[in-house]
C-alpha cells in the first residue's frame, strides 16, 4: 500500500487524474476498456493490447491494431 500512496503523491499528474475521471464516466465496460487501451498506447508504443484485454476479462479483438480510433477517442466532459 505504501507504493500506491507514493505513486499517488509523486507520480500521478493532472493528465492521469483527468484520465481516471473520463474513464469512470463511461458506462459501457467495453468502451471503458477501449478508452484505456487508446490512452495507454499513446503513453507507451509497446503497450500490449491483447494482454491488457485478457487481464481485464475482455476478449482480444481480431485485429487489435485497428483500434486506433473509436470509443477511446470520444470526448467525455467533466
Amino acid at each position: 500500500m505504501i507504493k500506491l500512496k507514493s505513486l499517488l503523491m509523486e507520480g500521478m499528474t493532472r493528465q492521469h487524474f483527468e484520465f481516471v475521471v473520463k474513464l469512470l464516466k463511461i458506462k459501457d465496460h467495453e468502451q471503458q476498456v477501449q478508452f484505456a487501451i487508446n490512452f495507454f498506447k499513446k503513453e507507451n508504443p509497446r503497450f500490449d493490447e491483447n494482454k491488457f484485454r485478457k487481464a481485464v476479462g475482455v476478449k482480444p479483438q481480431k485485429f487489435a491494431g485497428d483500434s486506433a480510433s473509436g470509443p477511446g477517442d470520444m470526448h467525455v466532459p467533466f
